[in-house]
């Protein structure tokens, strides 16, 4: 039996957000829950009530990784097998969680895998993408759409099939299952990012050694506010944490940005080529 702990880190999260994605957990055979609550209150400090399983801790904030770090922790001290970090506005259909873990346990070299993201109309979240360059974070952020759509969509894999099981650099951080040796291996979240990039940094960190995989054949639902769209405050941060990040792994320079693109582009233009009809 495969040992699975979660972690759901809260800010000010409504209650029914909460309720559903612990409803989508509610059918898997899990190990720990653990919910970490960065909010000024307490809100949920009752939680541990619904459910033996859930571990909770109240923190003060200092961002969305070192959160989940807390839980990384115990996972990699109490033996687990795998770690969910999980948004609280995820939900899904029973099965896909023993289905990723399925593949994870006959795919020995994946450290992390990730389902197909859907809007809740069912449309595709673009989940699984490049590694950024300061010119494509500047343009999917800032420039109106209709201007350099081609780098957006060339950033965001757009053009290609959503549908095939690739080994991509970055995964976004709404529901990524990992392998704690992989964990233990690479490191955890940089605590340095207080929201936003930390998901790429590690995801990144991982594909230099392991299989970091995106998983169509399974999808989940996910809300995606995308505050950072709405408010300042939020814009900000996430600005800010770029420049952090772009200070680390380099602005122009960066030698293994262009080396983890170029070698998923020639992966998917030549599944692209095969699978094109010649002409008749």
């Amino acid at each position: 039996m495969q040992r699975l702990n979660v972690s759901i880190v809260l800010h000010n999260t409504p209650s029914g957000q909460l309720e559903g994605v612990l409803s989508s957990l509610s059918s898997v055979s899990l190990n720990k829950i653990f919910i970490i609550e960065n909010s000024n209150s307490p809100n949920y400090r009752n939680i541990t009530e619904t459910n033996p399983k859930i571990i909770y801790r109240h923190i003060e904030n200092h961002g969305y990784g070192h959160a989940h770090n807390i839980a990384f922790r115990e996972s990699i001290k109490d033996g687990a097998d795998f770690h969910l970090v999980l948004n609280p506005d995820v939900m899904w259909e029973t099965g896909v969680l023993e289905q990723l873990m399925d593949f994870m346990v006959k795919n020995v070299r994946v450290g992390v895998v990730q389902p197909k993201i859907c809007n809740p109309d069912g449309s595709l979240q673009y989940s699984c993408r490049l590694i950024p360059s300061p010119a494509d974070l500047f343009a999917k952020r800032f420039i109106p759409s209709g201007f350099f759509n081609s780098r957006t969509d060339r950033f965001l894999l757009r053009s290609y099939s959503h549908e095939g099981i690739i080994n991509v650099p970055y995964l976004t951080g709404c529901f990524l299952l990992f392998r704690v040796t992989a964990l233990k291996e690479c490191g955890l979240f940089d605590e340095r990012f207080f929201l936003y990039p930390e998901d790429l940094d590690l995801v990144r960190r991982m594909h230099e050694t392991w299989h970091t995989v995106y998983y169509p054949v399974v999808s989940v639902i996910h809300e995606h506010q995308r505050d950072s769209a709405k408010k300042l405050r939020m814009l900000f941060i996430h600005f800010s944490n770029m420049v952090l990040y772009f200070n680390k792994w380099g602005w122009i320079k960066d030698k293994k940005r262009k080396k983890f693109n170029d070698a998923l582009l020639n992966h998917l233009n030549l599944e692209k080529k095969r699978k094109t009809p010649g002409p008749k």
